[in-house]
């Protein structure tokens, strides 16, 4: 986000938000590998938070230097670094998106009170449990021979033209659709060794990756990563041969199970491609 410039020198950064007995454990600045992390505890919950220049989200060309990639990508990795950390180190967390600055500590204090009522649930749905990230892509060939469209002649006129293009359309659609049932035939089998599902937007990719079909986020509990594992093999020995090929990454922070608060970038859990 940006702010207007402000006389102060520096804002608060929030990375997460934590359970305050988690976060007793061992200090924060233990736990991760950039400087300057720590935490402000508060009622219900603990925020992650570091104290980051001013000027990094102030004046006239913030909004421009937000949108440069060469600036933003390494203050994005220092981001994720903590993150992962907190990850690694079986912190469960309330990831805060990028750039949610606050200008003081009341500020931030209003933003962790209008998460506090969620917290409970959404730290009993992902206590011990990660993110996973499932894109699966859907090869036209092979789909295309499962359908079986009827091959439309040459055109010879303006109508017949016209119904090949239809026909097109219409084909495009029902792969898709047979597409669409092979994904859910593989979630249904998935499903029961998670502990949720959540849909993620299909973005544009290579075209050299193939067809995205779907892109899912699935929450696993650690204890049962070895059953997941055995099923998603399982679904993949069955459903490759008919025309989906599934790539898996992770862990991640739980980014797509966050409840959605407030508006804006101070809102922690906003979307995060994984």
């Amino acid at each position: 986000m940006t702010i207007d410039a402000v006389e102060q020198q520096t804002l608060l950064y929030l990375i997460a938000l934590v359970e305050p007995d988690q976060a007793a454990l061992r200090t924060v600045a233990e736990l991760t590998p950039e400087p300057g992390v720590r935490l402000e505890a508060f009622e219900n919950l603990a925020a992650v938070v570091r104290e980051v220049p001013a000027s990094m989200f102030t004046g006239d060309d913030a909004e421009d230097r937000l949108a440069d990639v060469a600036w933003l990508a390494p203050h994005a990795e220092a981001h994720d670094s903590v993150l992962r950390a907190l990850l690694e180190a079986g912190v469960s967390t309330w990831p805060s998106g990028f750039g949610s600055v606050f200008t003081t500590r009341e500020a931030l204090a209003s933003r962790v009170a209008s998460c506090a009522e969620h917290a409970a649930e959404y730290f009993d749905l992902v206590r011990g449990s990660h993110e996973w990230s499932l894109r699966i892509y859907a090869d036209r060939a092979t789909i295309k021979r499962a359908v079986q469209p009827t091959k439309a002649s040459e055109a010879t006129s303006g109508a017949d033209y016209l119904r090949k293009k239809q026909g097109r359309s219409s084909l495009d659609a029902a792969l898709e659709e047979r597409a669409l049932a092979l994904v859910d035939t593989a979630l249904d089998a998935l499903e029961p060794t998670t502990v949720d599902i959540a849909e993620r937007p299909v973005l544009e990719t290579d075209e050299n990756e193939g067809w995205q079909i779907a892109h899912i986020a699935l929450l696993i509990d650690k204890t049962n990563q070895g059953s997941f594992d055995e099923a998603l093999d399982q679904v993949a020995e069955t459903l490759e041969p008919l025309g989906l090929r599934f790539t898996l990454s992770g862990p991640w922070p739980s980014y797509s199970f966050c409840p959605r608060v407030g508006e804006g970038a101070d809102a922690p859990g906003l979307e995060h491609s994984t």
